[in-house]
């Protein structure tokens, strides 16, 4: 990694505008879907990513 790389541009790009609210039981649904996964990940690499 060179330490005097400078990034020139830091503005977002690709950035969706056409977001919509998402229902709480959809995220609870997502949730329950993927903890299972999530915990073997975090079994896996022995860190924990509570997001």
């Amino acid at each position: 990694m060179d330490p005097e790389f400078k990034i020139q541009n830091l503005q977002p790009r690709n950035i969706g505008y056409n977001r919509s609210k998402v229902a709480p039981d959809i995220y609870e649904y997502l949730n329950s879907y993927f903890r299972p996964h999530n915990q073997a990940l975090y079994e896996l690499i022995g860190m924990r990513y509570d997001w």
